[in-house]
């Protein structure tokens, strides 16, 4: 069982400057960041868009570079949270045990796809044709004429 000292709480990590675990995970925690950096990004750009899209220049770009840091210093920290940064490695190590497709075999697949996509598609138009023949046929289905 951990102790606090050995699994510091987030808020002691929000708060200190170490780094957990340097060079394991390293490849998931870069994209970890990214992409919460582009979420926050694309946040606060909404936030200054649309929000304070009224207010002086100084509260539009301000608040939203103010929360943007908070929110990548929140980010950078979050990945160095020894909770979070060993399932970060945890889940590097499981995607180096995934066999990866060859490009030569991926480019075969999605074209057997493509082609059963545009043969399910023909199939489709054809039965839709058919039937709606069938049914202004019998009477079923009245189809106005546009002038």
């Amino acid at each position: 069982m951990s102790t606090a000292a050995e699994d510091p709480s987030l808020f002691s990590t929000l708060t200190s400057t170490g780094v957990h675990k340097r060079s394991q995970g390293r490849l998931v925690r870069q994209i970890t960041l990214a992409v919460l950096l582009a979420g926050i990004a694309i946040g606060c750009f909404q936030l200054s868009d649309t929000y304070l899209s009224d207010a002086a220049a100084g509260l539009r770009l301000g608040l939203p570079a103010f929360l943007f840091a908070m929110g990548a210093w929140g980010s950078y920290r979050l990945i160095h949270w020894p909770r979070f940064a060993d399932f970060l490695v945890a889940v590097q190590g499981e995607l180096d045990k995934v066999n990866w497709a060859s490009w030569d075999y991926l480019f075969r697949a999605t074209g057997v796809v493509l082609v059963t996509m545009v043969i399910a598609a023909g199939f489709l138009w054809v039965c839709d044709f058919v039937w709606v023949y069938l049914f202004e046929f019998i009477g079923f289905l009245r189809v106005q004429a546009t002038k």
